[in-house]
C-alpha cells in the first residue's frame, strides 16, 4: 500500500494529503490495490509518529455506480487544530486478514482565514482582496486561487504562491499587481479561495471559496 505523493502547494491539480476548503479535515488520498480478494482498506491514526494508532475508519471496495475507494475525509470531533496527526493505511481481504502497511503521513491543520471581498456583484475589473488570519497563527505563505465559471463549471483561472509582507498584520489587503493577477478581469463570476501555509512541512488549511461576480 502506498499514499499518493502531496503535489506543491500552488499546483492546480491538488492530490495527496491536505486540508480541505470545505470543514477542519484533512484529505487522504491512495493508490488502489488490484488484489482479487481486496475487501477494501482500514485506516489508522496516531498523534505520534511510531506509536498509539488507532483504527478510526473501514473504507470498503468500490463496486459499479459507488464512490471511489481510494480517498477519505477525516473530520472527526476530536481533530484539534494544530495538532499534527499521522495515519497509515493496509489493504485488508474477504477473510479480514490485513495487507502490510503503507508509509507514515502526517498533516498539521492550522486555522482557515476569513474571506472579506471581492464578494457578490461588483463593477471593478481590478478588484483589491481583502482576508484576515487568525491571530493565533502566523503563516509562512499562502497561496492565492481564482476560479473562472465558464458554462455552469468553474476552471482555473489563475493560482500564485505568495511570501508575506515584512509589516505582517492579521488583516490582509492585496492588489491585483501585488497578486501578479492579470487585470483588468473580464467580466463573469469568480471564485477565490486562500490557502495558508506553515513552516512545517504539510501544515496548512484552506479557506472556503468565496464567489464574486463582474458586471
Amino acid at each position: 500500500m502506498r499514499f499518493v505523493e502531496k503535489t506543491a502547494e500552488s499546483d492546480t491539480l491538488e492530490r495527496g494529503i491536505d486540508a480541505v476548503p470545505e470543514s477542519d479535515a484533512i484529505y487522504l488520498e491512495w493508490y488502489s490495490n488490484h488484489e482479487e480478494n481486496l475487501a477494501g482498506y482500514v485506516i489508522s491514526r496516531s498523534i505520534f509518529e511510531d506509536r498509539n494508532f488507532v483504527e478510526i475508519a473501514r473504507i470498503k471496495k468500490i463496486t459499479e455506480f459507488e464512490l471511489p475507494d481510494t480517498t477519505f475525509i477525516d473530520q472527526v470531533d476530536s481533530l484539534n487544530i494544530l495538532d499534527r496527526y499521522y495515519y497509515y493505511i493496509e489493504a485488508i481481504d474477504d477473510f479480514d486478514q490485513l495487507g502490510e502497511p503503507s508509509d507514515v503521513v502526517s498533516y498539521k491543520l492550522v486555522p482557515k482565514p476569513i474571506l472579506g471581498s471581492p464578494r457578490n456583484v461588483i463593477t471593478q475589473t481590478s478588484p483589491d482582496f481583502t482576508w484576515d488570519f487568525d491571530e493565533s497563527f502566523v503563516p509562512n505563505a499562502f497561496v492565492f486561487r481564482l476560479l473562472k465559471r465558464n458554462n455552469q463549471k468553474y476552471f482555473y483561472y489563475f493560482t500564485k504562491l505568495s511570501l508575506l509582507r515584512d509589516d505582517y498584520a492579521p488583516h490582509q489587503q492585496w492588489t491585483g499587481d501585488e497578486l501578479t493577477l492579470p487585470t483588468p478581469l473580464p467580466s463573469g463570476t469568480y471564485r477565490w479561495r486562500i490557502d495558508p501555509i506553515g513552516a512545517e512541512e504539510n501544515q496548512g488549511a484552506e479557506s472556503i471559496w468565496l464567489d464574486f461576480t463582474i458586471q
